[in-house]
């Protein structure tokens, strides 16, 4: 009767252009994303089918060395809302907001280099999350209007 997979439908605003993974218990996954232009924001859109997962963002100069990284946003866990209600206010206000809507978010990339965004299940010692997400690069326009983004 409860729990189970969240059929795809059932995300808000997903559409296929959404990746989708898997990430092992004691796991991380990483999406890098070069940017080459000036005034450009890197920007993400995410959300887990169940319990919470870590996310931060890092600047690596050299693309190459995933030894040398900058903190860009550090890590925070998103929690999910399939715990029973009143675990979930407890949750939210210790880990972060609901993974059950989309977590969206951006950082201005004030560098030229790879950017790395790094989903965080390291922490869980047995279960696994399923994770569906975007990120993107967006060249900011001369305006600096945050409403004036065109796709790189």
């Amino acid at each position: 009767m409860f729990g189970g997979k969240i059929p795809v439908e059932a995300y808000r605003g997903m559409d296929e252009s959404y990746a989708s993974v898997s990430i092992g218990a004691g796991k991380t996954f990483e999406v890098k994303i070069e940017v080459t232009k000036d005034n450009t924001e890197v920007v993400y859109d995410f959300v887990t089918e169940e319990h919470d997962l870590g996310m931060a963002v890092f600047y690596q100069a050299d693309p190459a060395d995933d030894k040398k990284r900058e903190v860009i946003q550090p890590m925070k866990r998103y929690a999910s809302r399939y715990h029973y209600e009143k675990i979930i206010i407890i949750i939210i206000i210790i880990v972060g907001p609901s993974s059950s809507e989309n977590i969206n978010g951006g950082v201005d990339a004030g560098k030229l280099g790879t950017y790395v965004v790094v989903f965080d299940n390291s922490y869980s010692w047995f279960k696994g999350k399923d994770l569906r997400y975007k990120v993107e690069k967006f060249e900011k326009m001369a305006s600096d209007s945050a409403d004036n983004l065109a796709t790189l």
